[in-house]
């Protein structure tokens, strides 16, 4: 994770998973070093392998998310994708390394998106087809 950027320099740089850096000055001294080793003892926690078992029939991305308390999350999707000519739609949620997950339709537009009368009645049959898909998962009978 640390790599100096030159020989003569000897700075010191660190990149974690989770986004945050450190980069150091120049010609680095004991401090600097002592405050590279806290930096690398306060994300080892973001390289740690979690042992939190997938929901059933879904697939997740890496653990690339936090929550407003830093706790690690990831995506999930079912199934596939609900999409219109206009809006993406699929059934996805979070699951967090305590291992909670949610389940949810989520829909995707670009920023002022607009629809006409038929890629609103399109839209409209996608969405009962999601939310039939996700009662079934949820194992609500739809009749």
């Amino acid at each position: 994770m640390t790599a100096p950027t030159g020989p003569e320099q000897g700075r010191l740089e660190a990149t974690c998973l989770c986004g945050d850096s450190f980069v150091s000055c120049d010609v680095p001294d004991d401090d600097e070093r002592a405050e590279l080793d806290d930096w690398h003892a306060a994300h080892e926690r973001c390289t740690a392998e979690l042992d939190v078992p997938v929901p059933p029939g879904a697939s997740a991305d890496g653990w690339a998310l936090t929550d407003e308390s830093g706790r690690r999350m990831r995506a999930l999707t079912w199934g596939t994708p609900f999409d219109t000519d206009a809006v993406g739609l699929e059934i996805g949620g979070l699951q967090s390394e305590a291992g909670p997950w949610s389940r949810t339709i989520l829909m995707y537009a670009s920023e002022g998106q607009e629809l006409t009368a038929s890629d609103a009645r399109a839209l409209s049959v996608k969405l009962v087809e999601a939310a039939d898909a996700l009662d079934r998962l949820d194992g609500i009978n739809t009749g």
